[in-house]
């Protein structure tokens, strides 16, 4: 349930990218059903395997649901084309990986802070909607899976995110905050 939660929050979270103002939950009418599938907004189904990467799972999809939205309505031209899959590991690896940054995102191993994890373990540590959207707000990401598939190898010691050709660039990102959740949740539950 916390993954499903965390992937819809985030799907959200990219889906409003067209909103400029703030508006308050109270004032939002949510339709009584929205499902991005039967638009066809949706990438495919993916596997992360034993991994703790739903976070990229669920970021990449939300933001390749937001761009085919914005083609489909004339907003951009479609740039990526066919070959539209955007890389998860990319985000997962260089969110803890990045050797252009002072300071990586850390995590908590058995009790300890670890700032630069082993290469075994960046697969393995979670992450959340702001690691994602710090990522691809300082234009580190997304590329494309082909430039860095999930299931191949990983990145080499010492390559940059910027080391990968950059296929789209994030303009903006709002955050769903409890209370939107809660009164989202209210009116359809």
């Amino acid at each position: 349930m916390k993954k499903f939660l965390t992937a819809a929050l985030v799907l959200l979270t990219f889906a409003v990218l067209g909103i400029t103002e703030a508006i308050s939950a109270e004032e939002i009418s949510y339709p009584a059903t929205y499902d991005l599938r039967t638009s066809g907004y949706v990438p495919a189904v993916m596997n992360q395997g034993k991994d703790q990467t739903c976070w990229t799972f669920a970021a990449m999809t939300a933001l390749k649901s937001s761009y085919l939205m914005n083609v489909a309505q004339g907003y951009y031209n479609d740039v990526l084309g066919s070959d539209s899959d955007l890389s998860e590991l990319h985000l997962a690896w260089f969110s803890f990986k990045n050797p252009n940054r002072k300071q990586n995102f850390a995590f908590i191993k058995n009790g300890s802070i670890v700032a630069d994890p082993a290469e075994n373990d960046v697969l393995n540590h979670p992450g959340n909607p702001q690691m994602a959207v710090a990522l691809l707000a300082r234009q580190d990401g997304p590329v494309l899976e082909s430039s860095l598939p999930y299931s191949g190898p990983k990145p080499a010691s010492g390559k940059s995110p910027r080391d990968y050709p950059l296929a789209l660039r994030l303009i903006r990102a709002m955050y769903i905050d409890d209370i939107d959740v809660e009164v989202f949740s209210r009116e359809k539950g």
